[in-house]
């Protein structure tokens, strides 16, 4: 687990202008309705930000993902059912992708026989095929070796000849026999940079021997080679040890780049991770400048303390804390906006549930013997998800200064197939306002040119969040507004706001 701007796609030049108004300016009724004026906001005051009219990625988004692994699974005691309610909660989030791991001791007996029906492998294969029913982009991962979890007859370490032998037949049988085009991209060995720190010359042999045997086996024009799956720390070794650029030597038979990231809270409320990710994609790009190439944060979550402290990972440091686990919601907005500045294609939480790895508790949900309970950050995650799709094309926004606290995201949205009410109309946008500040925040958020959009806004705070009996967010009003002349909102303090079309859930 673990600066300077990005280079953009330069799109038709807009602004989209936050005016903070005066409380006459808007309706009696409030669109958000625990809002309470603000005392500081009786001063009438114009404040205009615009965007440069540079999408901050340079190529298309990816999404907003998540961490899904089986490994605990059996251990936990999942189920048909429990998997039922699992595809049903991805399918409401519409989940893009997902970064999934794989053993190869889960499939290989020794000898060269192969048990395609183990218990492990039913539960590779059963979240396979909720990927490959539900459209979900797979992240398969080879989480390496070790004498323990991972052992693997007649492997000896990473990089061993036979370990690749292995992966390429179990590759050949997931993507061509059984069929799964959702595997899309395949990572060998999770964080080598510090699982694997002395074996770096055993892992590019490894990746070596993979590129060759994806190549021999018809899987290369299936399946990218993701790399180099390193953590936090090992940003900092770009000047000392690099495991990017001894990769980017490799090129040729490298199809995306993927970093992960726990960031210590304080540092992020900063910006460091947009400063971290900025400069990161900055290195990868100047080794390896081909922009087919996606930017992944492969595992996102956040730290409460950093190396200070005795115990810097695992558990204990998760910063969604049992005493207040509702501002963890917060704070993976938040990191999603500044990944999303920085250039990331796309972003994947760690995690999707507490069942994956036993004795976790980085889930979306509690584990089985918890009850499978949504934690309050689903909401949020779960939004973002379903709210920004693949091929949404972002614009950066600057909050106003007088409002510091304010993060905001916008995207225009990709038109559906057959849509012919878009097509006429204009593009719709979607919009996530965060305040981390301690009091309301009213602006008028505006897209000059945009044309009338009905809308959906979720509203997540700590005294509401509107949900279904599933759990599911719903709606906390609808407004219909100019895009052009703006739409004037109230935002409570440490509050999450999304704005999405309305009606786009019938159209997908």
């Amino acid at each position: 687990m673990t600066c300077s701007e990005s280079s953009g796609i330069r799109v038709p030049v807009f602004a989209i202008l936050v005016a903070c108004l005066p409380f006459a300016a808007f309706s009696s009724r409030p669109l958000v309705a625990q809002d309470k004026p603000s005392p500081d906001a009786r001063q009438e005051r114009l404040v205009v930000a615009e965007t440069t009219g540079i999408n901050p990625l340079d190529g298309p988004f990816i999404g907003f993902g998540a961490q899904w692994d089986s490994t605990a699974y059996i251990r936990n005691g999942i189920t048909d059912a429990d998997f039922d309610l699992i595809e049903k909660r991805l399918g409401w989030m519409r989940t893009p992708i997902v970064r999934m791991m794989m053993v190869s001791g889960w499939c290989y007996q020794g000898n060269g026989r192969y048990d395609w029906d183990s218990p492990q492998m039913r539960m590779v294969l059963r979240q396979l095929d909720v990927c490959q029913k539900l459209g979900i982009s797979v992240i398969l991962t080879e989480w390496g070796y070790n004498t323990r979890w991972m052992r693997t007859p007649e492997v000896s370490d990473i990089g061993d000849p036979k370990h690749v032998e292995i992966i390429g037949s179990y590759m050949e049988y997931l993507v061509k026999t059984k069929g799964y085009s959702c595997i899309r991209y395949f990572g060998y060995v999770n964080e080598p940079s510090s699982s694997y720190a002395q074996k770096q010359d055993l892992w590019l042999q490894g990746i070596d021997g993979i590129a060759a045997e994806f190549r021999r086996r018809d899987l290369a024009d299936k399946v990218r080679l993701v790399g180099p799956d390193s953590a936090s720390l090992a940003l900092a070794m770009f000047d000392r040890k690099s495991w990017l650029a001894p990769l980017q030597k490799r090129a040729a038979s490298v199809g995306a780049y993927q970093f992960h990231t726990y960031i210590v809270l304080e540092d992020m409320r900063r910006g460091g991770l947009k400063d971290l990710y900025s400069e990161a994609w900055r290195q990868v790009r100047e080794g390896d400048p081909d922009k087919t190439k996606p930017l992944i944060i492969g595992e996102a979550g956040i730290w409460k303390w950093g190396p200070t402290r005795e115990t810097k990972t695992g558990a204990d440091n998760n910063a969604w804390n049992r005493e207040d686990p509702w501002a963890y919601g917060i704070y993976m907005a938040e990191y999603a906006i500044q990944a999303i500045e920085a250039g990331s294609w796309g972003v994947l939480a760690w995690m999707l549930d507490d069942n994956s790895h036993y004795g976790f508790n980085w889930g979306m949900w509690t584990s089985k013997k918890d009850g499978m309970q949504l934690r309050p950050w689903f909401y949020t995650w779960s939004l973002l998800s379903r709210s920004f799709p693949p091929g949404s094309e972002f614009s950066k926004v600057y909050p106003p200064p007088v409002y510091s606290n304010m993060r905001i995201l916008a995207a225009k949205l990709p038109v559906r197939t057959g849509d012919a009410k878009q097509a006429g109309a204009g593009r719709e946008w979607a919009f996530l306002i965060v305040n981390t500040g301690t009091s309301h925040s009213r602006i008028r958020v505006r897209v000059p040119g945009g044309h009338v959009q009905k809308s959906d806004v979720y509203s997540w705070s700590r005294n509401a969040a509107s949900a279904d009996a599933d759990g599911f967010p719903r709606p906390s009003t609808t407004l219909e507004s100019s895009l052009d002349e703006g739409f004037p909102m109230s935002f409570p303090p440490q509050s999450v706001t999304i704005v999405v079309p309305q009606g786009r859930d019938e159209r997908i």
